[in-house]
């Protein structure tokens, strides 16, 4: 490269750089683009680096629009070029007015592990969302930059509150899977997570969680088949006509006495499910009688009225 082509490489460099600074990265993203076309060719050392600055300014510019980086492929596509770039220190301006240099590193493992985040939960997949733990533990205390503009965070966070909101939401996953089947197992997964939503500062989703783990908790007998049941999913109260007298039974056999209520009974879901199914065969089949002998009945009323 000649002097001549020096400077004026270097002149648009400066270029790009302010118009960054002001805020215009769509414009920004494509001088950068037009500069790694002539340093593939003359400068070839620094053209993985300017493809990185292109690229991250396309993803800003995204973010300040308002479309989904996820869903435009900006994401995806600033980091396809990490293998590339590597960690290199860059004069960067970012999201929420920050300038100056920044290790591209330290942005490919805080887009890496976001991306790791929304996967995960969008898929439902706890493994996914773990690798996202320990990408947002190493950035530590310190603030994340893409944190408020990317799902499904969308708030300001700290590596480690974020490490901590990715552990809570694979162990909601795995939790979720085991309601139905083994709702004592699942107790285990949601008790860490309402701790670790705790330390991430998301109190509304700690309080919601813990009245999925006194769901849970709930253990009953049920009246119909006397199996120790838990978890409220897979019991019913029933209405019933319930005396001081089975109550008291209750008490001098020793029995669960929370299977009883005011006027009620509480029923596994098999009890409750084979009951109600028996009841409504039957009241189908007095349904579907009545009907008939209704329909008899109009037959004989029009025979009569043509007779007369």
């Amino acid at each position: 490269m000649s002097e001549k082509d020096l400077r004026k490489f270097s002149s648009s460099l400066d270029d790009a750089e302010n118009t960054a600074r002001i805020r215009l990265f769509g414009k920004a993203s494509k001088k950068y683009e037009e500069l790694a076309d002539v340093a593939r060719r003359l400068k070839p050392e620094i053209f993985p680096q300017l493809q990185f600055l292109s690229m991250l300014y396309s993803l800003i510019e995204d973010i300040e629009e308002k479309r989904d980086p996820f869903e435009t492929g900006t994401l995806d596509g600033l980091l396809q070029l990490e293998s590339l770039v590597g960690d290199a220190e860059l004069m960067m301006t970012l999201p929420g007015g920050r300038f100056g240099e920044i290790s591209t590193g330290r942005i490919f493992t805080e887009l890496k592990a976001v991306k790791y985040l929304n996967q995960g939960m969008a898929n439902r997949d706890a493994e996914t969302v773990r690798k996202a733990v320990d990408l947002f533990m190493s950035i530590g205390d310190e603030q994340l930059i893409f944190s408020r503009y990317l799902r499904p965070m969308m708030r300001r966070s700290s590596g480690k509150r974020a490490a901590l909101e990715s552990e809570a939401r694979a162990q909601i996953i795995e939790g979720a899977l085991l309601e139905d089947s083994k709702p004592s197992e699942a107790v285990s997964h949601y008790m860490i997570a309402v701790r670790a939503l705790r330390g991430a500062r998301l109190y509304d989703e700690e309080v919601k969680y813990q009245r999925t783990l006194l769901g849970l908790r709930i253990s009953r007998t049920c009246w119909f088949c006397g199996r120790k049941i838990q978890g409220a999913s897979h019991l019913v109260w029933m209405n019933a006509s319930v005396s001081e007298y089975f109550k008291s039974l209750l008490e001098k056999n020793s029995e669960d006495v929370r299977m009883l209520g005011d006027n009620r009974v509480i029923a596994c879901r098999v009890c409750y499910s084979a009951i109600s199914q028996e009841a409504n065969r039957i009241a189908t089949k007095y349904h579907e009688e009545t009907l008939r002998l209704i329909k008899n009945l109009v037959k004989r009323i029009q025979a009569l009225e043509r007779a007369v």
